[in-house]
This record gives C-alpha cells, sequence and structure tokens, in this order.
C-alpha cells in the first residue's frame, strides 16, 4: 500500500515538472482569439499619423511596422487585399522621409560639425589648448 502511494506521488510530481517546463507562450491565446487580419489591421488603425511621426518617436513606429510586416509576411494574398493599409503607407512614406533629413529637416541625414577630427575636440584646430598655451606646460 505504501509503495503505490508513493509510485503515485512520484508520477504525480513527474507531471507537475513536465507541465512547469512548458513555456507560459504556448498556453496563451494568440491574438485572444481574433483572426490574423483583424489583427493586422488594428494595428495599422492604431500607427500614428504621417504628420505626428517625429525623431522622437521614430524606433517605436519602425518597430510597430516591423509587427505588422512580419504578420502581413504570414497572411494570404486575399486577406493582404482585404486590409487598408493607407494609414500603413503615409505612416512607412513619413519614416522613410524622416531617414533622408536629419530629424531636423535638414538633408543628409547627418550633422554638421564645426570640428573637422583633426583637432583635440575642443573645436579649436589651430594647433593650440583651448586656453591658447600651444600644448606646452610652463617649468
Amino acid at each position: 500500500m505504501r509503495y503505490r502511494i508513493r509510485q503515485y506521488l512520484a508520477g504525480l510530481l513527474a507531471a507537475a515538472l513536465v507541465i512547469a517546463m512548458l513555456p507560459a507562450a504556448a498556453f496563451a491565446e494568440d491574438g485572444a482569439g481574433k483572426d490574423a487580419p483583424a489583427q493586422v489591421q488594428e494595428w495599422i488603425d492604431a500607427l500614428p499619423a504621417a504628420e505626428e511621426i517625429t525623431a522622437e518617436n521614430r524606433s517605436e513606429v519602425q518597430g510597430q511596422l516591423d509587427a505588422i510586416e512580419a504578420a502581413m509576411g504570414e497572411m494570404t494574398e486575399e486577406e493582404k487585399a482585404a486590409l487598408d493599409t493607407a494609414r500603413y503607407e503615409a505612416a512607412s512614406a513619413s519614416l522613410s522621409d524622416l531617414s533622408d533629413t536629419n530629424g531636423e529637416g535638414e538633408p543628409g541625414g547627418t550633422e554638421t560639425n564645426p570640428d573637422d577630427g583633426s583637432g583635440d575636440g575642443s573645436g579649436n584646430d589651430a594647433g593650440e589648448d583651448a586656453d591658447g598655451g600651444g600644448g606646452h606646460r610652463p617649468r
């Protein structure tokens, strides 16, 4: 009798360990029961308007666009055709325009730097220290 109880408890413990090792994502309901096109459409509708995309929220919007693109990659052509992608395309174009500038309306995507990199970083590239001492210490 005691042997049977131990066997039963050992089996129960083994089952509990196996269940505990499963990832929680295996039990999660993907998209809260929604079909993929409806979920993707919600993500598209949640994108900010093109004029609201700035350098400050660029990376967040890019993450949203990447998630939408990944989900659309798993959809059929018919499901993609049913989506209203105007907001997605406007946000994508706005990000593209923003990456063509440095975020402040200046073309090129790089900052202008008065220091050409050959000096000591002080902006004074005449070979002198910032205090005008010429780089020599008095003895």
